[in-house]
């Protein structure tokens, strides 16, 4: 129960960041959710139209929507790491590099 009280927390602008990060990533998730289901929505109407140029028309929009949608998403989730890195308030990376990474020498 304490997470759902998010703004008792915020002191500073670290905190807010972290709120905005959390309500972004909840307004994300459903965004996916919801144009996942439309495209599942638009499926239904090509399975069911039957030949029907007005519901194959229909089916075509509304996939071209759910497609744009998710597009959207993912430019804006895209765009909230952007200006983290502008404003230097993004997540930095903790620890040393993992071991199995192997990074090659120019050499």
């Amino acid at each position: 129960m304490e997470n759902l009280n998010l703004l008792a927390q915020v002191d500073t602008v670290e905190d807010v960041v972290t709120v905005l990060n959390r309500l972004v990533s909840w307004a994300y998730t459903l965004f996916l959710i919801l144009a996942v289901l439309f495209v599942i929505y638009a499926a239904y109407l090509f399975l069911t139209a039957a030949g029907n140029p007005d519901q194959l028309k229909k089916a075509k929009n509304q996939l071209l929507y759910a497609i744009i949608a998710i597009a959207l998403a993912l430019v804006a989730n895209g765009a909230v790491f952007l200006v983290e890195e502008l404003l230097g308030v993004g997540p930095t990376p903790q620890g040393p590099i993992p071991s199995g990474l192997y990074i090659p020498s120019p050499y």
